[in-house]
C-alpha cells in the first residue's frame, strides 16, 4: 500500500478502535503495538482443537474477499486485536462456539496483525452495508455482532440458524 493511503487508512481505524473502547487516551491499543497500528505484531496461539482458524496477516491476494467469497471460506469471521480486552473477554465464547458447532467453519482475523486484516475488516463490513464500530465484531448468516454481550446473545441462535439449512455457506 502506498503511504499515502497508510495514513488514512490508520486514521479511520484508530477512530473506530478508540470509539469501540479498544484504544487507550494515548491512541494505541492496550497492551498492544504503538500507534502505527496496524503493525505486525504476534498473534496468541489458538489450538487446533478449538476450531478456530488464526489468519495473520492475510492470505488473499490484490483483490479482497467479499461477504459472499468469505461464505465460502468461512461461516463465521471474528475479527479482533491484539491487546483488546474486549476481544479478550469475547475470544473464549467465540472458541467456545467453534468446538460445540464442529460442522461450521470459523475464522479469527487480527485486524491490529496487518493492514490486509484491517482492510478485510472494513471491506467485509461495506458489502455488508454495516457501519464498523470497532472490534470484537463477529459476522455471521450475514449480520454483524459488535462487543461481548452482543456476540454473546446473538452468536448462538445465528449458528443454529446455519446449521438448520438458514442463511450461512453455500454448498
Amino acid at each position: 500500500m502506498k503511504p499515502l493511503l497508510r495514513l488514512p487508512l490508520l486514521i479511520i481505524i484508530m477512530l473506530a478502535l478508540s470509539v469501540a473502547g479498544c484504544l487507550s487516551a494515548e491512541g494505541t491499543a492496550p497492551g498492544g503495538p504503538g500507534a502505527d497500528l496496524p503493525s505486525p505484531s504476534p498473534s496468541p496461539g489458538v489450538s487446533p482443537e478449538a476450531g478456530v482458524t488464526v489468519e495473520t496477516p492475510a492470505t488473499t491476494g490484490p483483490g479482497l474477499p467479499t461477504v459472499p467469497s468469505t461464505a465460502e471460506t468461512a461461516d463465521v469471521l471474528f475479527f479482533w486485536g491484539t491487546g483488546c480486552e474486549n476481544c479478550e473477554e469475547a475470544r473464549p465464547f467465540v472458541e467456545a462456539m467453534a468446538r460445540t458447532h464442529p460442522s461450521l467453519r470459523f475464522e479469527s482475523i487480527d485486524i491490529y496483525a496487518s493492514e490486509e486484516n484491517a482492510a478485510r475488516y472494513y471491506e467485509v463490513n461495506r458489502a455488508l452495508n454495516v457501519t464498523p464500530r470497532g472490534v470484537p465484531e463477529v459476522i455471521v448468516a450475514g449480520s454483524a455482532l459488535f462487543g461481548d454481550e452482543e456476540i454473546r446473545k446473538g452468536l448462538p441462535a445465528a449458528l443454529r440458524t446455519i446449521e438448520k439449512g438458514g442463511s450461512g455457506r453455500s454448498g
